[in-house]
């Protein structure tokens, strides 16, 4: 009877490691409300790897983009207030954490969990597109044989695209 309440003890310590490790939190978090009058262009959030996260009058949908990697177009059926409420966010991981974007991600995707009680699905979509691929022997076009801006140029000599940019006339391949 013993050895079995050491090992169900033990599968449950193992349990609660396996779901923190899975789970990723910051430990200690604050989120208000920004001030209506501070400017809707003026958000911003702290540099990677500084062990604290910090950011100030932001959209709960750049929030989103933040946490999930994705890009606005990618937020699909969201309703209005979502990029016009602004908030400020104050976390600290717990100790040893340099915060890098990868530390960052989980534990900002589960502070939109806990705190604005946001659910995620992500699906597939479909769309049409255009593919621009170089032809055998590169471009046939004489008008892309160079184009010129001022100080610059774009050259695409057998098949590869070469520019030339500022006033050294120093050469880079692209």
């Amino acid at each position: 009877m013993r050895v079995l309440l050491t090992w169900v003890s033990f599968f449950c310590c193992v349990a609660i490691v396996r779901a923190q490790a899975a789970h990723p939190a910051f430990e200690v978090a604050t989120v208000r409300p920004s001030s209506p009058e501070a400017d809707p262009k003026s958000g911003s959030w702290s540099i990677p790897e500084t062990g604290r996260f910090t950011a100030t009058h932001l959209t709960l949908e750049l929030l989103i983009q933040l946490a999930y990697d994705v890009d606005k177009s990618e937020i699909t059926n969201k309703p209005d207030w979502l990029d016009n409420c602004f908030y400020d966010i104050s976390a600290k991981p717990e100790d040893g954490v340099r915060l890098t974007r990868e530390e960052l991600r989980p534990r900002l995707q589960d502070l939109l969990r806990q705190r604005f009680h946001l659910m995620v699905h992500t699906d597939t979509e479909l769309s049409r597109g255009y593919a621009l691929i170089a032809a055998k022997g590169g471009p046939h076009s004489r008008l892309l044989r160079e184009i010129t801006f001022p100080d610059s140029a774009l050259l695409f000599p057998r098949g590869r695209c070469v520019g030339r940019t500022g006033p050294c006339r120093s050469w880079r391949s692209i």
